[in-house]
């Protein structure tokens, strides 16, 4: 059974990010990798999935020139699921270790934000580290 996962997903669509995360072959993943490059997603929603999976204990995350959908949006509806991230986070018995390294065309604060939250209240994190780049000012 496969327990080591490692994508790079570039050109595409914010939907085949998504059917690609959520195949049943990905519950035994404990380590996952993966780069997001040129393409337009939802960052809390991916994030979201990739921590959803049972025994993930090791996550890294590279974006490079990627633009956020919804991520700056005040909307009343869409702060669930920031709430929803950094709950995830702060919950998630397995994860040992984090590393998100993100180079945006946008402003992440807000998903940035839920993860350091969530991080900061997760008591099996052993490992932790954020680099981000922005080309738009917070």
């Amino acid at each position: 059974q496969c327990k080591i996962l490692e994508v790079e997903i570039e050109d595409t669509t914010d939907d085949s990010v998504y059917k690609l995360l959520k195949p049943s072959f990905l519950h035994n993943i404990q380590e996952c990798y993966c780069i997001l490059y040129k393409i337009s997603v939802d960052l809390c929603l991916v994030i979201l999935q990739l921590l959803n999976l049972p025994i993930i204990k090791v996550l890294h995350l590279l974006t490079e020139d990627l633009t956020l959908e919804d991520d700056s949006t005040n909307s009343i509806l869409h702060t669930d699921k920031y709430s929803e991230l950094e709950t995830c986070i702060a919950m998630n018995s397995t994860l040992l270790e984090m590393k998100l390294q993100c180079i945006f065309n946008d402003n992440p604060i807000i998903t940035i934000t839920s993860v350091i939250n969530g991080v900061t209240r997760n008591k099996t994190i052993t490992s932790f580290s954020l680099e981000v780049y922005c080309d738009s000012p917070p």
